[in-house]
């Protein structure tokens, strides 16, 4: 729940080794003040300098807490590629929070071969 959320702020904010955090159907926003955790996790999801995705879904975010987490979501924020949250949320505040990596890791591949040769 929330509070289990603002207490592993902590070791977020000074881990340095974490890439993707999953905290998918863990309840977190059905407790009254849970979007004050969500603010606590989103100035610690800053300070983690490696994280780059993070799943929120199947929670209950709710309008609060999404607007909480809003100001640590803005677009000069690159670095969170991917920050998954449900499509519950209002449409102009779903799609300042919610993120989807679309680069799938994957090279783009060129020709095979290379140029040919002239004769």
């Amino acid at each position: 729940r929330g509070a289990g959320l603002g207490g592993l702020c902590p070791g977020l904010a000074r881990n340095r080794g974490l890439q993707y955090l999953g905290l998918a159907d863990n309840g977190i926003g059905e407790l009254e003040g849970d979007d004050a955790h969500l603010r606590a996790f989103g100035a610690s999801m800053l300070s983690c300098e490696t994280l780059t995705h993070v799943d929120l879904l199947y929670n209950r975010i709710g309008e609060m807490g999404a607007a909480a987490l809003q100001p640590f979501l803005l677009p000069e924020n690159t670095r969170i590629k991917q920050f998954l949250v449900d499509a519950n949320l209002p449409e102009g505040l779903f799609g300042t929070v919610f993120r989807r990596d679309t680069s799938g890791g994957k090279k783009k591949k060129g020709k095979k071969g290379g140029k040919k040769k002239k004769k």
